[in-house]
């Protein structure tokens, strides 16, 4: 993974993909990864990064140059019949 983070300034295109990029990892590899991928996709000029991931460890840092968007599926989920998104907009 490091050295495709370091590949990334010899190419151009307009965003980067990468899913479960933590598969098999240790805590403490996937951490420095995750930290790693973050500094590389957020310096000036980059194109967008998506990371794709069931899981993502806990306390990781999160930058004001990232916006993260969490989807749930399951059937614990709100039946999208019963979804109202206005109610909870207002509840922000």
């Amino acid at each position: 993974m490091l050295y495709l983070v370091s590949l990334q300034d010899l190419t151009d295109c307009p965003f980067r993909l990468v899913d479960e990029i933590n598969q098999g990892m240790d805590p403490t590899n996937e951490r420095m990864i995750f930290e790693e991928v973050s500094k590389s996709a957020c310096k000036p000029n980059q194109p967008q990064f998506f990371l794709i991931t069931p899981k993502l460890l806990p306390g990781l840092v999160f930058t004001p140059e990232m916006t993260v968007l969490c989807i749930m599926n399951g059937p614990w989920m709100t039946p999208q019949q019963v979804w109202d998104a206005m109610e909870c907009h207002k509840n922000k």
